[in-house]
């Protein structure tokens, strides 16, 4: 039973990454037009969503949106998101109704053609170099001046032990606090188990199936110092946790 689970699974992981690649190819050069001047990056952006919903249904994956209160799509928010598959970028296009630019790790600009995705709309962080890191750090801090929402996974990287987070890390804190935007922490509840990266997991390949995304309340900044960095990770921790540890 087990051999016809993994064989069934890994089918379905490659059709996901099949239909993944034919859409985005499908999509490319208009992507690569839009993509290339901030003047049509909405546009992109819809673009890129409409996509990601369309890889959802043709993969078999339904999604489930739920908010602890709703949120004002007039604002700007810094979303905390907890890592735990190669589905979750795709996610956040599908959940996230505000326009966002996504900070991601820089190992994606190597990816040829997807990179398009990074060289200028998103925003890639090289973690191993202090002064690109920074660079990363000044173009989100610009963004939210901008009024544009950013998508952070605060762990920085999957999570060997998902769906148990990782430790949290300071920059999507930071950005908030200085800026004095509200952090929505957001949980992805069953990602690791549509599309598992972890190594015990990984060799199931992956299944169709409802994916569930819950919206916490947002936590304000206005009332914080800058040196309350501590105080604001611990407080989004703790409100992704909770969902994880008692699903």
């Amino acid at each position: 039973m087990q051999i016809v689970k993994i064989i069934f699974g890994n089918l379905w992981r490659w059709w996901f990454f099949l239909v993944g690649i034919c859409l985005f190819l499908l999509w490319y050069p208009v992507l690569y037009i839009l993509l290339s001047n901030p003047k049509y990056f909405h546009i992109g952006f819809r673009l890129m969503r409409f996509n990601a919903n369309l890889l959802f249904v043709l993969s078999g994956i339904r999604k489930k949106i739920s908010f602890t209160v709703p949120l004002d799509k007039k604002k700007t928010y810094v979303f905390c998101i907890n890592h735990s598959s190669y589905l979750d970028i795709a996610t956040s296009y599908v959940a996230i109704n505000h326009y966002f630019h996504i900070m991601g790790k820089a190992e994606l600009t190597a990816i040829p053609l997807f990179n398009i995705f990074f060289k200028k709309m998103n925003i890639p962080v090289n973690r191993n170099s202090m002064k690109e890191s920074h660079g990363s750090y000044k173009r989100a801090n610009h963004d939210l001046q901008k009024n544009i929402s950013i998508v952070i996974f605060p762990e920085g990287t999957i999570p060997v032990h998902t769906p148990e987070l990782g430790n949290f890390k300071n920059g999507a804190f930071r950005l908030a606090l200085e800026n004095k935007v509200d952090i929505v922490p957001v949980i992805f509840l069953d990602n690791h188990q549509l599309m598992p990266d972890n190594r015990t997991m990984r060799k199931f390949g992956g299944r169709p199936g409802l994916c569930r995304i819950h919206f916490e309340a947002p936590v304000s900044s206005s009332h914080l110092q800058n040196s309350d960095v501590s105080q604001l990770r611990q407080h989004t921790f703790n409100a992704i946790n909770k969902h994880l540890t008692h699903k």
